[in-house]
């Protein structure tokens, strides 16, 4: 006997919300699978893109502090060459790091299928890459799009950028496993309401590694830049420790990329599983 015997409404159904603890069983599935899947092999091989995209960049930086001690010895003409090449190189660089961003963003794809679908749905990193590439497009619109909803934020202020960033970032994903562009912001903050624990502990927990990581660079950089007397090495090696730190965090990515898409398979789990509602063709 139901309540609409008596004329009453049927009770709404329970909605299963994906918690920090849905994510993390996520997550060790996926270590366990970046191996014989693939996927660890793609990975490293959109690290090498990130490298080489970050070339330009490094250069730049480096010819922005030879302007610096050009301007201190009195050479503005020559100083001011060297800004005006810096500039266009770090764009270049920008642009670059753009595409393998959506490029690399397209590893959702294959890493929910693995989850999702079971292990033997990715059989090697050619077949990572081709599912990884082939929404190349798509995943470049939601980058420009999610760049620019941040950089606008954080005009602003920075807080509105961070809470932009933290809001939307789910719609990346949504893109990079098939969902359209034009609804998947909408749907983004709609997740995050509604599966905070999945989705706010994993970029919650990466946000308090990444401070503490600052701010040891922070104090090494303050070490080694000395305080201008003389006690210690010059500033320039600075920029020479530049590309020793994006290695690092390309080395780190490893965990924290399949970390970061675990909070969004486990939402998508429940989404998808009888009795969540619909978000897309998968």
């Amino acid at each position: 006997m139901t309540n609409n015997d008596f004329g009453g409404a049927e009770p709404a159904p329970v909605r299963v919300m994906a918690d920090f603890g849905a994510a993390l069983d996520v997550f060790k599935v996926l270590m366990g699978l970046l191996l014989p899947s693939g996927l660890l092999g793609a990975m490293a091989l959109m690290s090498g893109a990130a490298l080489v995209a970050s070339v330009p960049m490094w250069v730049g930086r480096y010819l922005s502090a030879r302007s610096a001690l050009q301007v201190l010895e009195g050479q503005y003409s020559a100083a001011g060459q060297y800004e005006l090449l810096s500039a266009a190189l770090q764009m270049v660089s920008a642009a670059l790091m753009l595409v393998v961003m959506a490029a690399r963003l397209g590893l959702a794809r294959p890493m929910r299928m693995v989850v999702l679908d079971g292990p033997t749905t990715v059989t090697g990193t050619g077949d990572a890459l081709r599912l990884a590439l082939g929404g190349f497009g798509p995943n470049l619109g939601i980058c420009v799009v999610y760049a620019l909803a941040v950089s606008a934020g954080s005009c602003l202020c920075f807080i509105p950028g961070i809470v932009a960033g933290v809001l939307l970032y789910p719609a990346l994903y949504l893109v990079a496993t098939g969902r359209e562009v034009g609804g998947s912001l909408s749907l983004s903050v709609d997740w995050v309401s509604r599966h905070t624990g999945a989705l706010l502990g994993t970029i919650g927990v990466l946000f308090a590694v990444g401070l503490i990581l600052g701010c040891c660079n922070c104090c090494l950089g303050g070490f080694l830049a000395g305080d201008g007397a003389g006690s210690g090495p010059a500033p320039m090696t600075l920029v020479y420790l530049l590309p020793a730190g994006t290695v690092l965090g390309e080395l780190l990515s490893i965990v924290t990329l399949p970390f970061l898409a675990s909070g969004c398979i486990a939402a998508d789990r429940v989404e998808s599983a009888p009795g969540g509602a619909p978000t897309g063709p998968f």
